[in-house]
């Protein structure tokens, strides 16, 4: 009887294995049988699930026809907006703080180098803005998120059709699934700045990189050169071509690679990311014993 019990136990476990395998199989058909197009879907809706943040950041952007990379420790809630970013790379320990809605708008800058004190900037303006293809409000995925799915809206079905699906790859440790966007129909064309309008304005509006068409009108990357009257080449669409890797379990973006008619324009890298933390209540307040303000 014994022996009965032994045999009956090592076939059910045999049973659940193979059971399990051919779940996992099930799941590996699914995701392998998703075109380009529907992970965009699944990656989208992952994102607004997020509410909070602590990742790593490594960007490349080109300014100047020169390509920098930046390495920040950032942490950061969705709603109400705030975010703190500490510089691992080149500038380490400069620290960044802002959050909707305190300190008259303001973001706090603590340089780690002279003038040796406390700054208050606007994020919008071009002294922050100055050599960065982003502001401080536009960190994590709902920013970036909007983008592509302006593009989506746009081109509807077509869409369908320019987001295709490429070989899976290993990010960091990370099973990805990667998607390209093409666009065939990434051009500049002439705009007369209207009264009413603003780079920022324009470049929200549009889904656009203000910072682009800085560079392509030869304006010295100060955003408030544009001006009601002018008329400067602006781009149709944020960019011609896009590479995303999409992590497996997540379904979230790990690295987002954006091209220009020149090239490589700006890379973003995610490491060490943890999704819906709890910050601490004055986590976001200059005051936290852990930072320098």
């Amino acid at each position: 009887m014994k022996k009965f019990d032994v045999l009956s136990f090592l076939l059910s476990r045999q049973k659940k294995r193979l059971l399990f395998l051919g779940m996992l199989s099930c799941i590996s058909t699914i995701s392998m049988g998703q075109t380009g197009y529907e992970l965009a879907q699944s990656m989208f809706a992952a994102a607004e699930s997020v509410t909070s943040m602590k990742f790593t950041m490594q960007k490349t952007e080109r300014v100047e026809g020169v390509l920098i990379t930046q390495v920040s420790a950032t942490k950061l809630s969705v709603a109400p907006y705030k975010i703190y970013s500490n510089q691992l790379s080149p500038d380490k320990g400069l620290e960044v703080l802002y959050c909707e809605g305190q300190n008259d708008g303001n973001a706090l800058i603590n340089p780690v180098s002279f003038p040796w004190v406390t700054l208050r900037l606007d994020p919008m303006g071009s002294l922050m803005r100055k050599g960065q293809h982003h502001t401080i409000r536009d960190g994590g995925y709902t920013y970036v998120m909007s983008i592509l799915k302006f593009l989506v809206d746009k081109y509807g079905e077509e869409s369908k059709t320019m987001i295709s699906k490429l070989d899976p790859v290993d990010f960091g440790g990370v099973a990805c699934d990667a998607i390209e966007l093409s666009n065939p129909y990434f051009q500049y064309r002439e705009h007369t700045v209207q009264k009413w309008e603003t780079l920022a304005s324009i470049e929200d509006s549009l889904k656009l990189s203000g910072f682009m068409i800085l560079e392509k009108n030869n304006l010295d990357q100060d955003y408030d050169e544009v001006q009601p009257g002018m008329t400067i080449s602006v781009p149709t669409d944020y960019s011609p071509r896009m590479i995303i890797y999409i992590d497996q379990t997540t379904h979230l973006p790990v690295m987002m690679k954006i091209f220009d008619d020149q090239g490589l324009f700006e890379l973003y890298e995610y490491f060490d990311i943890e999704l819906n933390p709890t910050f601490n209540e004055d986590e976001f307040s200059s005051g936290f014993e852990a930072y320098g303000f």
